[in-house]
């Protein structure tokens, strides 16, 4: 298929215009008095701009929002699966029979679902319309709130290489090491319209060319959101997810979460390996399962097209799987469906052409998305690259920030905050 447009390709190319990374915008001209009154600013809030390094969001071009492609850009090449960590333990022999041990197995019907007739897909509805999933949500356990951002099951595997003598960097070669949804985080911070705040993560620069993302506590507080809202009736809505899970699945005896530790590329000097929590496995077609529970699917509605672009941005992020979705009514929690969509579906299904155009948020475009999150990247690896002591082995601390008008800032920090969990791995770092 020949290209969109005569210069979508520039947003991913493998490098970054050196002059996006000055520190000053070299597209904006600015009086002498604005530029005194801004850097008055940085001196009352006691930055060290030396130490900060920008790429301007005018570096980014993109595709048309409203051209839709027969099949979307991928999100990471060379993707494969290292490990499953599940209990404290890590199991690198990956197969159909250490799957179906350690994971929650989709049920047989749930699985055949999206492949099924249409007269078989009423049939197998039917045994699952009129659940109620606000029952009996006491029985559900949350993560610890260790484990939500802990990359642990990486290290683990990074310890595993490094005793049986794997992996080395080149000069200009970085791994990012991180929780999958600091990736998903990243790509969806471009369509984010009325965000209230930037997005912030930290990381930690090592000298093999490991760059561990984590979460930035300063910037995020989930302490009263989702699950854990005070609103009781909120928090209900959000239980209602797990309920839909249990419902759909057989388990194991263990209730710990599973995680799948994967390997992938963005290109030759980045590599990704990401910490992804599996929802299911489903036997009958040896792939997993992404498993969401919504009020309604209204593909008009913009927030709902933005649901399912994050989806299909966290299944491209992790081994082949598919979807499958619960709609219940959010006033009772009774179940009215459940739909099933591999992931070439689902961006069909919000990505349709025949959709009206929204001017807000590029359209929630899946290949707009694919480059943002490609060029936010390699962005990242360049300015920590700049900003990099070669001269010091020790872990070097950033914070990275994606603020409301794109712009991504890498600033060089003095200290490595405690919940990184990465001292007993240094080692292997």
């Amino acid at each position: 298929m020949p290209p969109i447009s005569a210069f979508a390709d520039l947003s991913i190319s493998d490098e970054i215009d050196d002059t996006a990374t000055t520190g000053e915008n070299p597209k904006v001209k600015t009086s002498s008095k604005k530029k005194n009154r801004t850097a008055g600013n940085k001196r009352s809030h006691g930055k060290d701009t030396t130490m900060t390094k920008t790429v301007y969001f005018s570096q980014f071009h993109h595709a048309s929002i409203s051209h839709m492609r027969d099949e979307p850009d991928a999100l990471m090449k060379d993707v494969s699966e290292a490990a499953l960590y599940v209990d404290d333990k890590l199991f690198t022999d990956v197969n159909r029979e250490t799957r179906s041990d350690v994971m929650p197995i989709l049920k047989s019907d749930i699985s055949s679902l999206r492949d099924s007739s249409g007269f078989q897909k009423s049939e197998i509805k039917k045994k699952y319309r009129g659940a109620d999933l606000y029952k009996d949500l006491d029985q559900f356990q949350l993560m610890d709130p260790t484990l939500l951002d802990s990359v642990v099951p990486c290290m683990e595997y990074i310890k595993t290489l490094r005793d049986n003598d794997g992996e080395s960097h080149s000069e200009d070669e970085i791994t990012i090491v991180s929780a999958r949804h600091h990736i998903v985080d990243i790509g969806m911070s471009l369509f984010n319209l009325y965000a209230k705040t930037d997005t912030s993560i930290l990381c930690a620069y090592t000298k093999s060319g490991y760059l561990i993302f984590h979460e930035d506590a300063s910037k995020t507080d989930n302490s009263e959101q989702g699950v854990n809202s005070k609103d009781p009736m909120l928090r209900t809505i959000c239980m209602s997810g797990f309920a839909f899970e249990d419902l759909v699945t057989e388990h194991r005896d263990s209730k710990s979460p599973v995680f799948s530790v994967v390997k992938g590329k963005i290109n030759s000097k980045i590599n990704l390996l990401l910490r992804c929590e599996i929802d299911a496995y489903n036997t009958e077609l040896d792939i997993y399962t992404e498993l969401k529970c919504y009020s309604s699917l209204r593909i008009t509605n913009s927030n709902h097209r933005k649901k399912l672009l994050r989806t299909w941005l966290q299944t491209g992020l992790c081994p082949p799987s598919d979807i499958v979705i619960g709609i219940r009514n959010s006033s009772d929690g009774i179940l009215h469906d459940v739909c099933g969509y591999s992931r070439s579906d689902l961006y069909h299904y919000y990505n349709n052409p025949y959709l009206r155009v929204l001017d807000k948020d590029f359209n929630y475009n899946t290949n707009i998305a694919v480059q943002w999150t490609h060029f936010c990247l390699k962005s990242i690896r360049k300015l920590v690259l700049d900003l990099v002591d070669r001269g010091n082995d020790s872990c070097q601390p950033f914070q990275v920030t994606i603020d409301k008008r794109h712009n991504i800032h890498v600033r060089k920090l003095k200290n490595i905050p405690a919940k990184f969990q990465i001292d007993q791995y240094a080692e292997y770092l």
